[in-house]
C-alpha cells in the first residue's frame, strides 16, 4: 500500500464533496461493493473515479482506525475538480 506524504504547500485550496477523486480499490473494498450490487462509477486502470460524497457514503462505515482499508490511503484529486 503506498504511503507517499504529498508535498506541503503554504496555500490552501477549496474542494467541494460533489468533485471527483481517484482511489485504488482493495480486494475488501471491491468485496463490499459486490456484497452490496454496487456498480463502481469510472475505472481506468487501477485507479477508480468518485464523487468524495459518495464514496464516503459508500465506505464510511468501514472506515476506522486499524481498518482493513476498502481502498489504499493515497487519494488523487482531479486538477479540474478544484475551483
Amino acid at each position: 500500500m503506498e504511503t507517499k506524504s504529498p508535498e506541503i504547500k503554504n496555500e490552501i485550496i477549496d474542494f467541494n464533496i460533489n468533485c471527483h477523486v481517484l482511489v485504488k480499490l482493495t480486494p475488501k473494498g471491491r468485496k463490499i461493493l459486490c456484497k452490496g450490487n454496487i456498480t463502481i462509477p469510472k475505472e481506468d486502470g487501477e485507479w477508480s473515479e468518485w464523487q468524495l460524497w459518495y464514496l464516503m457514503s459508500i465506505f464510511g462505515q468501514y472506515i476506522y482506525l486499524g481498518c482493513e482499508p476498502p481502498f489504499e490511503t493515497l487519494i488523487k484529486i482531479k486538477p479540474n475538480s478544484i475551483k
